[in-house]
């Protein structure tokens, strides 16, 4: 259509709509806004849509396909609505139907789209029975009688898809339709219609079976009037419901469709054999038995030839089965085994595999097949039942899966066809289930999911049930990687978990409940459960035999112990015995062993008289200790902050293994023969192969030989176990390292000497493995295997750890002797070596620790001297000092400080040499340690203190009860120890062993030692030499040596302090460490890491109170000491974080008083020594506190230090750039300036104006320090604005960039002035001198703000006239922080008004967001003036001074402060006021003649600031001054919109603005000879590009209305001409014109006489503010105008219509909605005053619009609006 053309109707609309829709199809938000806009009117005006879309199409034949497509889809939309079917014009409708079958017959094959599109239409229709006849009947039209063509396919398709969706509309016509088909169909050639045809004839079988069991859905109430129509559907509908009615037919069909089997199309071939299968429901139940064969032999190899057609093949198959299986007469036998072979490979598909993607139609055709089998399986369940176990000896795994899936499927869908076929299922899987029938993973799964569903159905009681649990119980275990490679397969380890889920949870199914689990299961399972490779699944067999066992029990039924056990497979009572207390291996470790040491225990407790019968009464004490004990520690404990550290899981393991050593000594012991406890060792050590890859079981089961041969007295026999250990042991693995020498150990408790000449002989292994030449023959003859060098070095290990265990397991009465004459001797030789593998060196390590526990004093008695004590420690330094600090690799550190802590507490005591050198020795190894090589765990050395009860038991007296070591892991806690002194808790932070680290472990050892060493020799000298190795790593970068530094200085205090022996009464004496302590921990109460503050505390407060005691006092309380908890819960709590800088203070003032008062003169120099070596630590917190420190020191003992005093000063001032972040060190250095300026301000000042801008912190707080003092202050002051306001004379400079461009550039000297100005209001002293120049402050820094608007910082120094360049001053660091020059003026305000307490005014200025605005060249003049009426409201007494002030500068040539002057005047214009606050209006007076005089200034912005200023005098609190000037400030306010040089209307604005506020005040006849005038100037102004313009006049008209609108006719004229506007512009682009707009609605809202409008705006609208939604306002809105003034709605409409064409694609949208929402539900008769051609056009014109999309929408939705307008 083109533009042009003028559009008066509905129907013309809908066809542009149309048009639209085809022009932006590619546009989706266009074309679906068109599709619901035509939904819409289609809901409305059906017809006259039906009409539209009719026309459309015949009117233009060349459309695409897709285009037509979506016209009729719009009809499809339209007709789908069940509201619009009853208004349809039946016509109309039929010339649609007509239309769709045209279109559909006009589609070629690829117009898929637009024949479907076609086909929906009538379908639809057809849904209803009003139209199906119509439908139906115009698609016979294309199709009829004796026609040898076919009709379109679409047709076709159209008849089966009515058929799927009303069939009871259909099947009436179905004889009609089939006496049609049944000539055409041996016609049809083409494939895509026989497939159509196929289709259809499926579709016509499926109606005619649906009516025969349902009835239509309308019956009921449609068609009760409609009995004595001919063609009703419902009347034919009980006539031809029966299948037999079409017989004949379907005969007739039946034969030519399945001549299309042989199509060479394979869809063709799919689909009519699909409905061959649908026709054989159909046919005669006669001609289906003759056609058998035929059908069988022509269906069936259709699978070779389909691709994606085998869904409907099975289909066909499955409608096939279901009419042959009816009953018996159906001759299927001899057909069966075919079909079974066709339909079994669909059924071979596995939906679960995710190694094979399978398609939807895939997928469905697996299930349609097993369907198949279900339905074949109602007559032939035998057959299929032999033709399944069949399938499953075949080799390839898909065969077998889909046999066993479909036997299964078949078990659990069909039961009642199988019952009888128990027997055979069972005999028939037992080749499946054979021991020589390797099958994959997936077989195995799908073969126990089948012998679960023979168990749920009672199918493995009968016979053949062993085969059963002899495949579940051997596929309990998957393959070895022996059996694996040698049969070439691949380890699918989460198969194999899953397959033995399966399994075990089968087994435990058959178990419980089957009636004769106990003749399957037992003693069979016994075969089983000592085998190597049934290991990880002991406790699911236990779980079965102890289930067999408790059933039996429960039955009243006692065990068989004798049946079947002769059988050699079936393990004996002592290999059982061995197993299953092996099994008890780290059970607490997790919930899976955890689970079979419980089924394990059970299961002994419950066999127990077969194993002895004097164990029943031992097996009772599984129940009633160890199953409690396992309860307890399988529990996972956290530790709280104030509870007892959670148990490691190491001691948990530990505690476990010796509870069930302890039971299995108990069970040795209570068997008397000897000959029985030797068959256990025996099994026991037949059973260590089992483990060889097992090294944790392997350890434990070492335990138990040795608990086992220390209980036989067969010398010989213990010789060859202990041996057999040895060579059985794999050495180069800890655990097994460690369980074999603790079996050792266990064993020379009974056999001392035997073993110690074993373990020579064990030690001459090596040397005969070294051995050559003549007698190289004897490693050849001794029975043992042979040693590589690395077995042998870690053989040589095992045998260090042995001797440790034995020493451990020696008598008290001969340890010493035994120690001394023959170990040490021994191993001397092995110690002496510090060359040796890290391997060798931990298991002697570990074996000096274990030595000197043995011979502690407290486990021995006496006072015996272990005279190789310092030998051990000496090897134990060179062990040490080979290793890198940083770098942990090893356990050795963790091992020397054990085997250092058990050693110096033998006797006699170390020497101070000693302690010196061996604690550097661990110092300089463990404190710098920060690196941990991957893979150290504390449980692997966690064993050395947990794995036996003889270690459990090493010396713990009650001193050792508290000790508190090691870094803070957990919660911290302050507690008041003995005599108030402090104790600082910390929880070792390993409550889970397996994830705490070695290096954790290792310093708590640490501790330990240093502990130890100090209890040994407490003394002041051992304290120093302990202090001096820690006091370097105070100070340390690094937080964990800091941390480990001050723990350790806390801990060797706190030690000393409980064990001091060189304190005595009434004897005083200094206490040395002290100055040193208190100089370096001191500062540290300030560190960032809590931890370090509060043992820096803790330290300070042990020196004290030593101090104390050194005074003669004893270890009596000091009344006089501070409070550790009180200090700390005052100064230090801030959690983890760093101190606060007011508790930092504090805490270093009070620190510092308690220091002065208790620290004495004599070690002054020493402590401020320390301070000074603190003021350069790398952490400021910390160096400041060291300044504070001396300062305080300084102070309270200047008369002592007065002649250091200026070395100090002078120092300080050196450092002052290095450490200036401490605040009181900057202040003690500062303070020597302010002295230095009261002699020389003139000569300080001149210096520092020079410093480069912005100051560093050092200057700045040089200034601050100059402010402060009283007697500079005002000095500095006056000299400052002195030089300012010279300056501002010429405040700036135009430099030429070339190229005709010039720039301002700011001078430096106002810049440096304004700065200093800043800065020195901050903090000036007096206030009164400040208060005093406040008027002179602000008038420069506003003169410097007007001055500088437009400037910018210098970028190039200038150079003087010999080429000397100025010192920089201007930086680029201050043209990145003040942005603009105008910044420094607003830091200085800021600085001024803060110093004043000025706060509301800075509130006010923030809340205008007026700082941001003083560095704009434009908006500064407002920012200055929201801080002068804030300055009149907060601080009226500065307002006189200052406006006298600026008047002075009025008349000056310079322009900004002329500007200055305008902006005080216009600002004090609405409140002007006195030194008290109250009206002053002989200032008011003197603002205004300034205004005045200024309207004619050379300057656009000053007179456009005047023209604001006398705008203000609305608001003025004077009538009087009101009357005075009014007139003259609206003749201002008229000459303003006709300023000359007003280029941009910025005069015009404020001339509006001001107008706006004036009306107010002027009387009726003053307004009404101005009214005409200002309403035709402000008309123009609401369609103005600029919004300020738009904004200010719709407020101004606003004004207007309410000032004279209710009694001026002329304004309510202009009310209706100008409501568009104002509507239209409620959704501007700019916020500022939408809330204007809302506003002037609101006030004039009256006016319009309309008490629904007045309704609606006081709701939506209230307080003139904005609708929540427009558009929703806009359609109650309009509806309201329309109703409540009818003759003016065309104006309306018309006005709507001008604004089709504004340049704002917004305002088009509001037009276009505003015109659809004001024309909708209009009566018909004002329907008929529209002008409609004029609208309508404009409307079909934006829905071509070009430029924006949301127009385009905007004109749809409004076109379906006007559905009404047909």
């Amino acid at each position: 259509m083109a533009a042009t053309t003028q559009v008066s109707s509905l129907l013309d609309l809908v066809i542009s709509l149309l048009d639209t829709a085809i022009t932006y199809q590619n546009q989706e938000s266009v074309k679906n806004e068109v599709a619901e806009s035509l939904k819409t009117i289609g809901a409305h005006q059906p017809n006259v849509l039906l009409t539209a879309c009719h026309q459309y199409l015949l009117q233009n034949p060349k459309l695409g396909a897709f285009k037509r497509a979506f016209v009729l889809q719009s009809i499809s939309i339209c007709v789908d609505n069940t509201e619009v079917l009853p208004k349809l014009d039946e016509q109309l409708v039929m010339l649609i139907i007509n239309l769709a079958t045209q279109e559909m017959n006009m589609t070629k094959d690829t117009d898929v789209e637009w024949a479907e599109s076609a086909m929906e239409v009538l379908v639809t229709l057809a849904k209803n029975q009003r139209f199906v006849c119509h439908v139906i009947d115009a698609i016979l039209q294309k199709f009829p009688p004796g026609q040898t063509t076919s009709p379109h396919r679409y047709i076709v398709l159209t008849m089966a898809t009515i058929a799927n969706h009303n069939p009871f509309g259909l099947v009436p016509f179905l004889t009609d339709i089939l006496s049609r088909t049944v000539p055409l169909l041996q016609h049809v050639k083409t494939d895509p219609l026989r497939c159509a045809w196929a289709r259809a004839i499926c579709s016509f079988c499926e109606a005619v079976r649906e009516c025969e069991t349902e009835r239509p859905k309308e019956a009921s109430e449609e068609f009760n009037g409609e009995h004595s129509r001919p063609n009703s559907a419902f009347g034919h509908c009980q006539e031809v419901s029966n299948r037999a009615t079409y017989s004949d037919q379907t005969e007739a069909v039946y034969d030519v469709v399945f001549v299309w089997i042989y199509s060479k199309d394979p869809k063709t071939r799919g689909e009519a054999a699909e409905c061959v299968g649908e026709l054989c429901l159909m046919i005669k139940q006669t001609r289906l038995v003759e056609d058998v064969k035929k059908i069988v032999t022509n269906m069936l190899p259709l699978y070779r030839k389909s691709y994606n057609e085998s869904h409907m093949i099975t289909q066909g198959i499955c409608r096939f089965l279901e009419a042959a299986c009816v009953d018996e007469v159906c001759p299927l036998e001899p057909y069966l085994e075919d079909i079974l072979n066709a339909l079994f490979p669909n059924a071979c598909l596995d939906p679960d595999d995710t190694t094979v993607t399978l398609g939807t139609q895939a997928i469905k055709n697996h299930s349609e097949a097993f369907r198949c089998f279900d339905v074949a399986a109602t007559r032939f369940a035998d057959r299929i039942v032999y033709y399944l176990l069949h399938k499953m000896q075949n080799v390839a795994d898909s065969q077998k899966l889909g046999a066993i899936n479909v036997l299964r499927h078949l078990l659990n869908a069909t039961g009642q066809h199988m019952e009888d076929k128990r027997s055979l299922l069972t005999m028939g899987l037992k080749k499946l289930l054979a021991a020589e029938n390797t099958t994959s993973i997936r077989v195995k799964r799908a073969i126990v999911q089948l012998c679960v569903a023979l168990a749920d159905h009672s199918y493995v009681d009968a016979e053949g049930g062993d085969y059963v649990i002899a495949f579940l119980v051997r596929n309990l275990v998957g393959p070895t990687e022996q059996e694996a490679a040698a049969k070439k397969i691949e380890i699918d380890v989460a198969g194999l978990n899953q397959l033995r889920t399966q399994c075990a949870q089968a087994l435990y199914t058959i178990a419980n409940t089957c009636v004769c689990a106990t003749k399957l299961l037992w003693p069979y399972l016994l075969e089983f459960l000592c085998c190597e490779r049934y290991t990880p699944v002991v406790g699911d067999l236990c779980k079965c035999l102890r289930t067999l066992v408790n059933r039996e029990a429960e039955a009243g039924r006692k065990m068989d112990y004798t049946t079947g056990f002769d059988n050699p497979k079936v393990a004996g009572r002592h290999a059982v015995l061995a197993r299953l207390f092996t099994s008890f291996c780290n059970a607490p470790l997790n919930g899976l062993l955890t689970r079979r040491a419980r089924e394990v225990g059970g299961l002994i407790e419950a066999i127990a008289p077969w194993f002895h019968s004097s164990m029943e009464g031992p097996a009772s004490r599984w129940s009633a200790k160890l199953e409690p004990l396992l309860d307890e520690l399988s529990i996972t404990a956290v530790s709280s902050g104030d509870s007892a550290p959670a148990e490691l899981r190491g001691r948990k393991i530990a505690r476990w293994h010796e509870a069930c050593l302890d039971w299995l000594s108990v069970f040795v012991s209570s068997v008397p023969e000897g000959d029985w406890r030797q068959d256990l060792a025996a099994a026991m050590g037949k059973q260590l192969d089992m483990y060889k890859d097992l090294s944790d079981e392997k350890s434990f089961l070492f335990r138990c030989i040795g608990v086992t041969l220390s209980k036989i007295t067969a010398k010989q026999f213990v010789i060859d176990h202990m041996m057999m250990m040895f060579k059985n042991a794999s050495h180069s693995i800890l655990s097994e390292r460690q369980g074999c020498a603790r079996a050792v150990g266990s064993i020379s408790s009974s056999h001392m000497d035997l073993v110690l000449v074993e373990l020579e002989n064990v030690s001459k292994w090596e040397h005969a493995r070294k051995s050559s030449g003549i007698f190289g023959f004897i490693k050849d003859t001794m029975p043992i295997r042979q040693y590589p060098d690395i077995e042998m070095i870690n053989l040589r290990a095992t045998l260090m750890i042995c001797y440790g265990h034995v020493v451990m397991a020696c008598s008290l009465d001969t340890v010493t002797q035994r120690l001394q004459n023959t170990i040490m001797v021994f191993l001397r030789n092995y110690f002496a070596n510090s060359k040796q593998e890290t391997v060798v060196r931990e298991a002697m390590l570990e074996t000096m620790r274990l030595i000197a526990t043995a011979v502690h004093p407290s486990r021995i008695g006496g006072e015996w001297k272990f005279d190789a004590r310092n030998e051990l420690l000496a090897y134990a330094k060179d062990y040490l000092n080979g290793e890198t600090p940083e770098w942990l690799t090893s356990s050795l550190r963790l091992l020397t400080c054990k085997a250092t802590a058990a050693l110096v507490q033998l006797e006699p005591p170390l020497s101070a040499t000693d302690i010196e050198d061996i604690g550097n020795v661990l110092s300089r190894q463990i404190l710098p340690m920060q690196r941990e090589k991957s893979g150290l765990k504390t449980l692997a050395f966690d064993i050395f203190d947990y794995a036996s009860s003889s270690v459990l038991s090493t010396f713990s007296g009650g001193h050792n009860n508290n000790i508190h070591t090691g870094p803070p892991l957990t919660t911290n806690s302050v507690a008041e120890g003995p005599n108030g002194t402090p104790i600082h808790h910390k929880h070792r932070g390993m409550e889970d062993d397996e994830s705490a680290t070695i290096m954790d472990a290792t310093m708590h050892q640490y501790g330990l030692a240093l502990e130890q060493i100090v209890r040994m020799a407490p003394t002041t000298q051992t304290v120093m030499i302990l202090l001096k190795i820690l006091l370097p790593y105070y100070g340390k970068q690094a937080d964990h040596e800091r941390i480990r530094a001050v723990d350790m200085t806390v801990l060797v205090l706190r030690v000393y302090y409980e064990c001091a022996e060189d304190i005595s009464l009434g004897h005083a004496s200094d206490f040395e460490p002290l100055s040193s302590l208190l100089g370096r921990l001191a500062p540290r109460l300030v560190d960032l890491l809590a931890h370090v503050r509060l043992q820096a505390l803790s330290a300070i407060h042990w020196a004290l109170r030593l101090a104390y005691m050194h005074k003669g006092h004893g270890r009596d309380a000091d009344q006089s000491l501070f409070s550790y908890s009180n200090f700390v819960e005052k100064y230090l709590t801030s959690g983890d974080v760093k101190l606060d800088g007011q508790k930092e203070k504090l805490a270093i003032e009070t620190i510092a008083q308690i220091i002065e008062y208790r620290l004495p003169q004599s070690q002054m120099q020493i402590y401020l020594s320390a301070i000074f070596e603190m003021l350069t630590d790398r952490q400021s917190h910390v160096s400041s506190a060291a300044a504070q420190l001396l300062t305080y020191a300084v102070m309270a003992r200047g008369s002592t230090l007065s002649s250091e005093a200026e070395i100090l000063v002078t120092k300080m001032v050196e450092k002052l750039a290095d450490i200036h972040h401490c605040v009181q060190t900057n202040t003690d250095v500062l303070a020597a300036l302010v002295a230095f300026a009261v002699h020389q301000q003139q000569a300080v000042c001149d210096v520092l104006f020079k410093q480069p801008l912005p100051y560093s912190i050092n200057i700045t707080d040089a200034w601050e320090c100059l402010s402060r003092d009283k007697l500079l202050f005002a000095g500095i002051l006056d000299h400052l604005t002195e030089l300012l306001g010279a300056s501002l004379d010429q405040p700036f400079e135009i430099m030429d960039s070339g190229g005709g461009v010039s720039a301002k550039v700011v001078n430096v000297e106002p810049c440096t002035y304004v700065a200093v100005l800043a800065e020195v209001v901050k903090n000036g002293e007096p206030e009164s001198a400040l208060m005093e120049r406040v008027p002179i402050i602000l008038t420069l820094l506003i003169h410097f703000i007007c001055s500088v608007s437009d400037t910018q910082f210098p970028v190039i120094q200038k150079e003087s006239k010999d080429g000397v360049k100025s010192p920089l001053i201007i930086t680029p660091d201050l043209r990145r922080s003040a942005e603009k020059p105008a910044g420094m003026a607003v830091a200085a305000i800021k600085n001024l008004l803060n110093r004043t307490r000025s706060n509301m005014v800075i509130e006010d200025m923030n809340q205008a967001r007026a700082w941001s605005d003083c560095l704009d060249k434009e908006a500064f003049i407002h920012a200055i003036g929201v801080l002068i009426r804030s300055l009149i409201d907060q601080r009226p007494a500065w307002v006189p001074s200052l406006a006298k002030t600026m008047e002075e500068f009025a008349n000056s040539e310079s322009e900004p402060r002329r500007l200055a002057a305008v902006i005080i005047a216009s600002s004090l214009i609405r409140k002007s006021t006195n030194e008290s606050g109250e009206f002053n209006e002989q200032l008011l007076v003197k603002c205004i003649r300034r205004l005045e005089d200024s309207l004619t200034d050379p300057s656009l912005r000053i007179r456009k600031l005047c023209v604001k200023g006398l705008g203000e005098l609305s608001e003025c609190s004077s009538s009087d001054v009101i009357s005075r000037f009014v007139h003259m400030a609206v003749e201002a306010a008229m000459s303003g919109l006709d300023d000359h040089g007003d280029r941009k209307d910025t005069v015009a604005i404020e001339s509006i603005l001001a107008l706006n506020k004036l009306v107010q005040l002027t009387n009726n006849d003053q307004l009404k000879s101005i009214l005409p005038i200002v309403l035709l100037k402000i008309r123009p102004c609401f369609e103005k590009d600029s919004y300020e313009l738009r904004a200010a006049s719709f407020s101004l008209f606003g004004e207007l209305g309410a000032r004279v609108g209710e009694n001026s006719e002329e304004f309510r004229g202009h009310l209706h001409t100008n409501i568009v506007s104002l509507l239209l512009h409620l959704n501007d682009d700019y916020e500022e014109v939408r809330q204007k707009c809302a506003v002037s609605i609101y006030r004039l809202h009256e006016l319009l006489t309309s008490p629904n409008a007045s309704i609606c705006i006081e709701r939506e609208m209230k307080d003139g503010k904005q609708p929540y939604n427009y558009n929703s306002f806009i359609k109650d809105f309009a509806a309201i105008l329309a109703n409540s003034f009818p003759d003016r709605v065309n104006q309306y409409a018309l006005a709507t219509s001008n604004y089709f064409k504004s340049s704002s694609a917004r305002i088009r949208c509001n037009a276009a909605h505003l015109t659809g929402c004001l024309l909708d539900g209009l009566t018909a008769q004002l329907r008929a005053t529209i002008s409609r051609e004029l609208v309508f056009t404009g409307l079909v014109a934006l829905l071509k619009d070009s430029e924006d999309v949301n127009v385009r929408i905007a004109a749809t939705r409004a076109i379906a609006n006007l559905h009404d307008f047909h």
